[in-house]
């Protein structure tokens, strides 16, 4: 990292701690246990976590009941085992120092809580290509369903790929030649990757389709696709961007681009809100001065058809101005590329399990995972001094066999 990253880093930092609540204790913690930067970084994210929680119940997190503080470490400390685990040390690290150095009444409740829900899984993973098929035929989740032939397709099958066990850099390099459809395989840079019997026709699509259909102001268009044999390429350029795909997906996810389809379909237009002053004045004469129609055309010189378009759309834009603006509630999970890349991955250990009756292994995902970040981030992949590569991987594979066992826990 560079003097000028570490000095924007801790800016961000700074500014965060000062946004705590509690902020002069916690901020005292934090300081009497480490000088690292990363470190730091990660104990504001997680207490900032809790702030808005203590501001409403006016209570240091040290003091957090059991019904208050279990629904927090289920629902927001992540999904990882790693994770939690680093964040909840940190929780208990701070009770204790709270209780032991500061004198402060505190409560036990965090060294009682078992920080593993299954219903977290269930919310934000799935468990097989049946189950990521009704994701994604959900209307909620804003993906137009295959017939319709739009560049939905694309992020399906973006999807679909990362179920399948494909990165996202890897994703974007697919083309038409590397889908075999008559075997179900994707096959890249030598590895071979199953496509599942539910995904069977958007691939086809993806690989077939030479336009998509645009639905606008009620009408249907039919808009070519970028030239090339990327799966894909979309309208205007045939290599989709990573950040843009991530950013129409992730919306999609988190049901904001359903939200947002509602909202379009119900908002007033805002075209020509503005009335001008002669319609403002021609409302005035009939509605005040009780003038006819005919009248009013006479009085300022204009035809009657004039006033009788000018009235009545002042009185349409009246009335839809008052209607007040339908509240949509969106229960979306929280889906995401890496928690079904995961869940893909848990899906084949556990069909291989049943199979074979073994423990399964993620080595070679572990090593795929790894070489694929040194492509992504052009450098090798941080190392410890004191530890060897074998042993990164071999760490990796026992932290991915613990959230395994969660996976398998929700959906086995």
């Amino acid at each position: 990292m560079s003097v000028y990253q570490d000095k924007d880093l801790l800016r961000r930092i700074e500014r965060n701690r000062a946004l705590l609540y509690n902020a002069e204790l916690k901020n005292e913690f934090i300081d009497s246990g480490t000088n690292s930067l990363q470190t730091i970084q990660l104990m504001v994210q997680i207490f900032s976590i809790f702030t808005n929680d203590e501001t409403k119940h006016h209570c240091d997190l040290c003091q957090f009941p059991k019904e208050i503080l279990e629904p927090i470490i289920n629902g927001r400390l992540g999904l990882k085992g790693k994770t939690i685990d680093r964040s909840v040390k940190v929780l208990k690290d701070y009770v204790t120092w709270c209780k032991d150095t500061k004198g402060i009444e505190t409560s036990n409740a965090v060294f009682e809580i078992v920080p593993y829900n299954i219903d977290k899984y269930r919310r934000q993973m799935v468990g097989s290509p049946k189950h990521l098929k009704e994701v994604l035929d959900n209307p909620i989740y804003g993906f137009d369903p295959p017939e319709k032939h739009t560049i939905d397709i694309t992020y399906r099958v973006f999807l679909w790929m990362a179920f399948a066990g494909l990165k996202e850099i890897d994703a974007l390099k697919v083309t038409k030649n590397d889908v075999d459809l008559s075997r179900l395989e994707i096959h890249l840079d030598g590895r071979t990757f199953e496509i599942y019997k539910e995904c069977k026709e958007d691939f086809e699509l993806a690989c077939n389709l030479e336009s998509f259909s645009v639905f606008r102001s009620g009408y249907e268009m039919n808009m070519p696709r970028a030239a090339g044999d990327l799966i894909l390429r979309g309208i205007t350029n045939e290599q989709v961007s990573l950040q843009t795909i991530r950013s129409v997906v992730n919306m999609a996810l988190s049901g904001h681009r359903y939200l947002q389809k509602i909202c379009k379909q119900e908002a007033p237009r805002k075209r020509n809100r503005k009335p001008s002053e002669q319609e403002l004045k021609i409302v005035d004469m009939i509605d005040n001065q009780h003038m006819q129609q005919s009248e009013v055309a006479r009085s300022l010189n204009v035809s009657r058809q004039c006033v009788h378009n000018a009235y009545h759309r002042y009185k349409r834009r009246e009335s839809r101005e008052a209607d007040e603006q339908p509240e949509v509630e969106i229960k979306a999970n929280t889906y995401s590329y890496t928690r079904l890349y995961l869940s893909g991955v848990y899906y084949r250990a556990y069909e291989k399990e049943r199979i074979d009756k073994l423990t399964p292994s993620f080595d070679e995902e572990v090593k795929y995972d790894i070489a694929k970040w040194e492509e992504q981030h052009g450098r090798k992949y941080k190392t410890s001094s004191s530890r060897s590569e074998q042993s990164i991987i071999n760490n990796k594979c026992r932290e991915r066999l613990k959230d395994y066992q969660q996976w398998k826990k929700a959906f086995a």
